[in-house]
């Protein structure tokens, strides 16, 4: 195919000229000799931002309004607001959490503790604990005897059974 006059390439046309501020200039920046005036200019003053929420933990302030530095978020060297439980609350929470343990292990054993204990946390004023470690215990309980049934009907192997397997296997 032959090349026409439309084809040939044309290089980019120059923009301008490079700026120069002063064109009868040879220097346009300064030499070693000459120095730039300085202007002195005041820092603006510090104004206090308005319009942020105040918080109680957030008192203690720097002038910039950043928290103080080296000091726990929140704390603003106050103490903690939170209050150690007392024994009934202990004692309630701890029936709970044998409860949740009864679901797991020793169903049967464990179980009725926390039913127990959640009785008697209900009595001490802890009335919503108390009744978690109730419905805890009894579905440990209940998830207990249902092992044991199905275990003596003979439907999942017994745990000494288990343990023949396994040593069995070696």
């Amino acid at each position: 195919m032959a090349a026409t006059a439309d084809d040939r390439f044309i290089p980019p046309a120059p923009i301008g000229t490079p700026y120069r501020s002063d064109p009868s200039d040879p220097a346009p920046f300064p030499t070693e000799g000459e120095t730039v005036p300085a202007v002195p200019v005041e820092p603006a003053p510090y104004v206090q931002p308005t319009g942020l929420p105040q918080h109680e933990e957030d008192a203690p302030r720097t002038e910039y309004g950043a928290p103080p530095m080296f000091e726990k978020p929140g704390r603003s060297g106050k103490q903690s607001s939170a209050t150690p439980l007392s024994p009934e609350a202990r004692f309630a929470r701890t029936a709970m959490w044998v409860g949740v343990a009864s679901i797991f292990v020793f169903n049967i054993v464990i179980g009725p503790i926390a039913v127990i204990m959640g009785v008697m946390a209900i009595r001490r004023g802890e009335k919503q604990q108390g009744r978690l470690a109730i419905i805890y215990g009894v579905i440990g309980t209940a998830i207990g005897v249902a092992l044991l049934v199905l275990s003596a009907a003979g439907v999942i192997p017994t745990f000494d059974e288990m343990l023949d397997d396994i040593r069995n296997r070696n």
